[in-house]
């Protein structure tokens, strides 16, 4: 019994280390940016639509949501045809 016991405690340690370390480098990966690597590119070398997705109030929003589906089509038939 007593075996039983320091197994299962080791084991209930174990994986709380284990999930511990994944919070710990999960933490890290969204704290910590890299200095290399590809940059995204310069404004005026996006598309039209990429640019015009960088919005911060509401009539901005709506505006590029009629945008987007003036140029693809609504949304709800893109999901569809992914669907079907």
């Amino acid at each position: 019994m007593k075996r039983f016991v320091r197994l299962l405690t080791a084991g209930l340690l174990s994986a709380l280390m284990s999930v511990n370390v994944l919070a710990f480098m999960q933490a890290r990966a969204m704290t910590n940016f890299a200095g290399t690597g590809e940059r995204t590119r310069r404004p005026d070398q996006l598309s039209l639509l990429a640019v015009a997705a960088d919005v911060s109030s509401e009539p901005d929003v709506i505006i590029l949501f009629e945008t987007v589906d003036e140029s693809l089509g609504p949304i709800a038939s893109v999901s569809l045809a992914r669907d079907g």
